[in-house]
């Protein structure tokens, strides 16, 4: 509400005290779109980052260890999930 007003009533911010307290509001929204939403696809990617990391070591791929704990190829597992079409979900 407080970022709307804002929005509405001005296009720039001169105020210290009204940026840093729409800086906090929006760092709080943030912080609880990525705990919840986040946490759970990256749980699931993880879990998928392990399991592909130990085929590929069976395969003889022996930089393949280092995946499971990758945060790059972890994120990447989460948004490829985000985004599969639910038609080839499990």
């Amino acid at each position: 509400m407080l970022v709307d007003l804002t929005i509405r009533v001005t296009s720039s911010i001169r105020s210290a005290t009204l940026a840093k307290n729409i800086l906090a509001v929006t760092r709080k929204l943030e912080g609880l779109l990525e705990s919840s939403l986040l946490r759970a696809f990256r749980g699931f990617a993880i879990q998928l980052a392990q399991k592909l990391s130990l085929i590929a070591q069976k395969w003889g791929n022996t930089s393949a260890k280092r995946w499971a704990s990758d945060v790059s190829f972890v994120n990447f597992l989460a948004v490829m999930h985000i985004n599969e079409p639910k038609t080839f979900k499990m």
